[in-house]
């Protein structure tokens, strides 16, 4: 039986000319998942909101049923592939030392500084249920992408790789407007931890990220 496809492929692979990549040749395409999962939780939210309210179910479920639905499409396992490869294709292509997998709160399309008391933590987990009083920068040596973002946290820097866009980290902090991005550079990471206690205000440009103490 022979197989048809609608579909139009490109040049064999044998036509492809292989060259080095360059910096503006690597994109960041984890983002490019973005779009699809906050689509789909914005288009269930409203109904899941409605329905809950009207069966006396938690809030908190049902906004935990929409992330969980968007985590089931197609752009999950693509967005733990290239969260996987990130930090290496960053690297190769000269684009930084950070990956960022929430910008935060915006103010149209300028992202709003981050400003708040920096805390060091071994882990998210640890912290993920606690409330802070007052705004905190958390630097965090290990996030699995499976944890909560804590009350009064209004950024979450990690040591390392990041957890994919879709992961429920990644959902909850954008949800939150909270910043969420990892560096990959140890020199930056032992600094980071120096401000220990201090305020510091956390600035997004592009995919790079600086943070300053600012008191």
């Amino acid at each position: 039986m022979r197989l048809t496809s609608p579909h139009t492929f490109g040049p064999p692979c044998a036509a492809v000319t292989r060259r080095r990549p360059h910096t503006h040749d690597v994109p960041s395409t984890p983002p490019h998942a973005t779009p699809q999962a906050t689509s789909t939780v914005d288009t269930l939210q409203p109904s899941a909101l409605a329905l809950g309210s009207a069966l006396g179910v938690p809030p908190n479920a049902t906004c935990l049923l929409c992330e969980d639905t968007a985590r089931g499409t197609s752009a999950a396992p693509l967005a733990q592939l290239l969260a996987a490869s990130a930090p290496r294709a960053r690297r190769l292509g000269g684009q930084g030392d950070w990956q960022v997998v929430s910008r935060g709160v915006a103010d149209g399309a300028t992202d709003v500084p981050a400003v708040g008391k920096l805390v060091v933590e071994p882990a998210l987990s640890a912290v993920q249920y606690a409330s802070y009083v007052e705004p905190t920068v958390l630097v965090v040596g290990e996030l699995s992408g499976c944890e909560d973002v804590p009350e009064g946290c209004v950024a979450v820097l990690a040591a390392g790789g990041c957890p994919d866009v879709l992961s429920h980290s990644a959902v909850r902090a954008r949800n939150m407007g909270v910043v969420l991005a990892a560096c990959l550079d140890d020199a930056e990471v032992a600094r980071l931890r120096g401000l220990q206690g201090r305020s510091v205000t956390v600035t997004l440009t592009g995919q790079q990220v600086s943070v300053q103490a600012s008191g």
